[in-house]
């Protein structure tokens, strides 16, 4: 039943609790439990409810349980790092895939990824000013051309031989 308990927190809001109220645990249960019946297994020393302790979420208490906490904050800074590794494959993959076409029209521009990242957030610039999601061919070469004007007026001073 304690298990059932912890099943039924993850599907809660917020997530990782449950309502403190006796009756509506009994119903949450399945196969559902007879109220009076789960009132006397929760007086016991380890019953359903060993562990979980009040809390206030808002303006509603609820019951929450350290390890159940525990799990869920785990589960969100797992997500968050999930996302944060593949936002972070994405964003070099678009890179990649921008330096080979840099390298067509200027092989130059390629070589340096300070000018590819430049070229990439005047494109970025672009797209969100229109409001488009893709970049275009325009995109690409009006971006590539401000970059070497850039270059001329020294923005990326050479790198010095190590």
């Amino acid at each position: 039943m304690w298990f059932d308990l912890v099943n039924l927190a993850h599907g809660e809001t917020p997530v990782g609790t449950l309502p403190d109220n006796p009756k509506r645990l009994a119903r949450m249960i399945q196969p559902a439990v007879e109220r009076d019946h789960f009132e006397r297994l929760c007086a016991m020393e380890y019953g359903p409810l060993h562990g979980w302790r009040r809390c206030r979420c808002g303006d509603e208490v609820r019951l929450m349980h350290p390890v159940v906490t525990r799990i869920v904050t785990s589960a969100f800074a797992s997500r968050a790092n999930h996302a944060a590794r593949v936002e972070a494959a994405s964003q070099a993959r678009k890179l990649a895939r921008l330096t080979e076409d840099v390298a067509q029209l200027s092989p130059e521009l390629a070589t340096d990824s300070r000018k590819v990242r430049w070229i990439n957030h005047a494109i970025e610039e672009r797209i969100a000013q229109r409001g488009g999601v893709r970049r275009t061919a325009e995109d690409l070469h009006l971006a590539v051309q401000g970059c070497l004007a850039e270059a001329q007026k020294g923005r990326f001073p050479e790198k010095p031989d190590r």
